[in-house]
């Protein structure tokens, strides 16, 4: 049967689907009694390092082995610019990683994140997001970006992994809030979320007072990640003293991408309908093998 995607209904309709997916309890909440939780990724922190040390070589932005944490040390200025979306140049450079990069985060997502976390079958990203902050950057004035990944056209049901891999030294630069203080956020605006990817409202002095001290900073060590729910408010901050790499994808479970009688579509730089074979990987996290 053929499904509607979301942004073909009224703007009013829209709205009020996600006041309502506000109300409801997924897994986080049914399984754990949190909005987010930390996620010990295990050896997996140190392969995928190691895994973006051999890439930056691969493509020629460093010539030897370097400490990640001090990677803003041998850029130049344009790669650690921001763009309009918050993402730095240097981080549109790994849309295309490697294929033993997407070995590796697939053998984590089957091994830690299906088998000891969720336990149950789930659509992951296919492309996961990179996320590199350097000191100094230009145009940093775009955080704090306080946002939920509902704003950029994502589902209620979704979750989010992020995983931080370079150390904190002064602390990692991600604020999140519970999905209370969430929910107190999204109803200052009215849950009219995609209005969050304007710059008049998301610099706006008002909002960015209400959204403050709800959130708090996140705290996870070295071979940590952070699970959280999509319906979160979150920003990243800008690093003052070193590099901070992190990568991060969205996550479904199978039953809840089922059940859900709307095609959601990502509103971010590629457009794309959260389906398998497009935004998200084709096989699920049970499917994949090694």
């Amino acid at each position: 049967m053929h499904k509607p995607t979301l942004f073909s209904f009224p703007h009013h309709f829209i709205t009020n689907h996600y006041r309502d997916g506000y109300m409801r309890d997924y897994w986080l909440q049914k399984n754990l009694n949190c909005d987010y939780t930390n996620v010990n990724i295990e050896e997996f922190y140190s392969r995928l390092r190691e895994q973006i040390v051999q890439l930056l070589i691969d493509k020629n932005i460093i010539s030897q082995p370097i400490q990640l944490e001090d990677l803003h040390n041998h850029l130049p200025p344009e790669l650690t610019t921001y763009g309009n979306d918050g993402l730095s140049k240097i981080g549109t450079y790994f849309y295309e990683t490697s294929m033993k990069f997407r070995e590796t985060l697939h053998e984590f997502i089957h091994a830690i994140l299906y088998k000891k976390v969720l336990k149950e079958p789930f659509l992951f990203q296919s492309i996961p997001t990179f996320r590199i902050h350097c000191p100094n950057s230009k145009n940093s004035e775009f955080f704090p970006h306080f946002h939920t990944d509902l704003a950029l056209g994502h589902p209620p049901h979704e979750m989010n992994l992020w995983i931080p891999l370079t150390e904190k030294r002064t602390g990692h630069g991600f604020y999140i809030a519970s999905l209370e203080e969430s929910r107190k956020i999204a109803n200052y605006v009215e849950y009219d979320l995609s209005s969050l990817m304007n710059e008049t409202l998301f610099r706006s002095q008002d909002y960015i007072g209400f959204c403050e001290p709800k959130l708090s900073a996140v705290e996870t060590e070295g071979g940590e990640a952070l699970l959280f729910d999509g319906r979160c408010f979150h920003t990243a901050m800008p690093i003052k003293h070193h590099t901070r790499i992190s990568i991060d994808f969205r996550i479904a479970l199978e039953k809840d991408f089922k059940e859900s009688d709307i095609i959601y579509e990502n509103r971010g730089r590629r457009q794309l309908k959260l389906l398998p074979d497009e935004y998200y990987h084709h096989k699920t996290a049970a499917d994949l093998s090694f």
